[in-house]
């Protein structure tokens, strides 16, 4: 199959894979670079080659090995049937990277895989190739890889990845601006009716890839899942719970839930998560540990009532801290069921492929 090379570079502090990282229809590929010392001729001649490639190429430094030399980074590239199955691969590859930073912090500006073989440029025109191609190096590649190759054979799991993916192109904000320390309240309730329409659309579809995992709540025999006491109804729950469970999501595990400055229509409501205060609440940080049932059925009554059908009072009164809590919901039901979450705790790039991956 042909080869498509993409705009990333693998800052990753291991070789990538040698026979690749193969999906459905798709294996992704790296470059081997040696280590080179640096103004080596080793180290001109590479890039002298891929100046010859991409004028504006710039060398990326991921390691060392014997003193004084540096490990290049590798330019990433597919090989796929067409370029719209490699266009298809990228896409997706961009959007669990996304998902592992829980952010657009790093954004991409050019979003085209294009063939090696620029004589067979396929659906491309001239047009295409131009422009500023050498556009990220960055880490944890690898497990970008790996999880977009994992997505790939259930389509559920590539829908809500994608639908998170959107959601953080409608709001997203670095996880720096949650800081309890140095920004206790960044974010207000917005008087923008865009802003509204906005942080609510990010809701939506957030809550929507949850019903791809199919993890969202679900009332049994006609009952409400709570009560008027605020008591969960007993089938209810174990349904979710079972759920949960079967996706390997450790429901003994809490999330934090971001509340900060003054009550909002959003926090008294019936549906609202309450949980245990962080240690560092305090003040306007009204920051919460909530369980994760708690957490899903307060983005079910987000979305229920006041994301997705005729906006009211509740509304005008989403910050971006409810966007936020949606979005950190899902990405962790979505790396946490494959795997992936326990890699991000650990603080780590490296990650042995899960079993249903091939990479051989």
């Amino acid at each position: 199959m042909p080869l498509y090379d993409l705009p990333i570079w693998a800052e990753d502090p291991t070789r990538f894979p040698t026979n690749g990282i193969a999906g459905a229809g798709f294996r992704f590929l790296a470059e081997e670079v040696l280590f080179a010392r640096m103004n080596s001729d080793d180290f001109w001649r590479h890039f002298a080659a891929m100046r010859e490639r991409i004028p504006e190429y710039s060398a990326h430094y991921v390691g060392h090995g014997e003193p004084n030399e540096h490990w290049i980074a590798p330019r990433i590239s597919v090989d796929a049937k067409s370029r719209e199955k490699a266009q298809v691969a990228y896409n997706l590859l961009v959007a669990c990277l996304n998902c592992m930073d829980g952010n657009l912090f790093r954004v991409f500006s050019f979003n085209l895989a294009l063939p090696r073989d620029q004589s067979h440029p396929e659906d491309l025109e001239p047009d295409d190739y131009s422009g500023l191609r050498h556009t990220q190096a960055r880490p944890n590649v690898i497990p970008g890889c790996q999880l977009a190759a994992l997505a790939s054979r259930r389509r559920h799991l590539v829908y809500a990845i994608h639908k998170l993916n959107l959601s953080y192109e409608l709001a997203s904000t670095h996880w720096m601006h949650l800081h309890p320390r140095y920004f206790p309240k960044y974010f207000g309730v917005s008087a923008s009716p865009l802003d509204h329409v906005r942080m609510s659309s990010a809701i939506t579809l957030s809550y929507s890839a949850i019903e791809e995992l199919q993890l969202e709540p679900r009332p049994k025999k006609g009952n409400p899942i709570k009560d008027k006491n605020s008591q969960w109804d007993p089938a209810a729950r174990k349904d979710l719970d079972d759920r949960l469970r079967k996706a390997d999501i450790a429901t003994t595990d809490r999330i934090v839930w971001h509340r900060r400055g003054s009550l909002t229509r959003v926090h008294r409501a019936g549906r609202a998560a309450d949980g245990l205060p962080q240690p560092w609440t305090e003040g306007r940080v009204r920051d919460r540990s909530v369980a994760i049932e708690d957490a899903l059925l307060e983005a079910s009554w987000l979305r229920s009532k006041c994301t997705t059908h005729r906006y009211g009072t509740e509304t005008r009164s989403i910050s971006m801290y409810d966007v936020v809590n949606v979005q950190q919901l899902v990405r962790r039901l979505i790396l946490e069921s494959t795997g992936f979450w326990r890699t991000l705790l650990q603080k780590t790039a490296t990650l042995p492929p899960p079993a249903t991956v091939a990479t051989t």
